[in-house]
This record gives C-alpha cells, structure tokens and sequence, in this order.
C-alpha cells in the first residue's frame, strides 16, 4: 500500500512538471493580450506598458521558483535511486553467500536501475520544454559554447539567454568562465542525470 501511494505520489509530481509549462504558456499569452489591448488605448496617464512588464516579471518568477522546487524534487529522488543501486551492489559484492538472497538483491537492483533510467529520461523530455533547460542540453552535447552561439543554436535572443544563464549558474549546473572574452559558458551537471 505504501509503496503504491510512493509511486502515484512520484508520477503526480513528474507530470505537475510538464502541466506547470503548459498552464504558464497558456496564462502568459492570456495576460499578454489582455495588457497589450489596454497598453494600446491611450487611457488617461497610467504606465500601462510598465504595469504589463511586472506582471509578466512576477508571473516568470513565481514559474521560475515552483519548477526549481520541483526539480529539486525529482532530482532528490534520483539520487536516492542511485544510492540505493550503490549500496546494493556493494552488498551483493560483499556478500560470501551464492543463493536466493543474492539473487533477489541482483533483481532489486535491476528493477531500481530501470526506474531510475525512467525516471532521468520523463524528467529530461520535461524539462526539454523549456529554453531554460535547452541550454544544459545544447551544452551536453556541443561543449563550452559562449552567448552568442548558444542564442544562435536556440534560436532566441542573447538576452534571453543571459538571463537563464544566471539561473543556472545559481542552481551549480552550469560555470560562466569570465577570465575569457567572451565568456564561456560549461556544463557542469544536469538535473537529469548523476
């Protein structure tokens, strides 16, 4: 019983994860179309374009924040899979006696690999929504690439791209080499592999 409650717990969260970017998408291109009909029509002396920016700046934040917990979350769990696999495996390798015990530990180790595969790629396909996250990807597979290159490979602006860039520094995934002109950007880790 527990341990169906754990799994049902874990996918809810994981699939929180890609309904988080799809309600975002959804409410920021409401909003924006709300504020830009208002921004249009000159009513009387109120910022509107100003109050449509921090709002639109709260709304990232708020998005920015729940997605790094989650993250944090499933990472967690990640990394208790591993572990576990770890300490298993020390177990098996320690272990003097050849029978049942043993195979059964080779089984649950098996069993925790593949949930832990599972578990990396749904959180990778996730977290691929993002351009945030693209980053990581595009530097997993290309190397050290500086700004200019990495807004070229994505597709968006410098700007865009800068702004993310601290995020991930902040979060320990990612090194901003700024001895070198221009920087270079290294992809230290990802929050889907270990």
């Amino acid at each position: 019983m527990e341990e169906d409650l754990g799994k049902k717990s874990r996918r809810i969260v994981l699939r929180l994860l890609g309904i988080m970017y799809d309600i975002r998408s959804k409410w920021e291109k409401r909003l924006e179309s709300f504020m830009n009909r208002y921004t249009s029509q000159s009513i009387g002396e109120f910022p509107f374009s100003e109050f449509k920016d921090i709002v639109l700046g709260y709304f990232a934040d708020f998005h920015s924040e729940l997605s790094r917990s989650v993250v944090k979350y499933v990472q967690t769990l990640i990394e208790k899979y591993t572990s576990t696999i770890e300490d298993l495996e020390t177990r098996i390798a320690s272990s003097k006696i050849y029978n049942n015990v043993v195979e059964d530990l080779r089984k649950e180790v098996e069993t925790l690999r593949e949930k832990n595969t599972k578990l990396q790629n749904f959180m990778k396909k996730e977290l691929l929504r993002t351009v945030k996250y693209k980053i990581l990807a595009v530097l997993e597979k290309d190397g050290e690439l500086n700004v200019k290159k990495l807004a070229a490979r994505l597709n968006v602006s410098e700007n865009q791209v800068r702004k993310y860039l601290k995020e991930l520094e902040d979060e320990k995934f990612i090194e901003i080499r700024r001895d070198v002109r221009p920087y270079v950007i290294s992809l230290l880790k990802t929050p889907w592999s270990f």
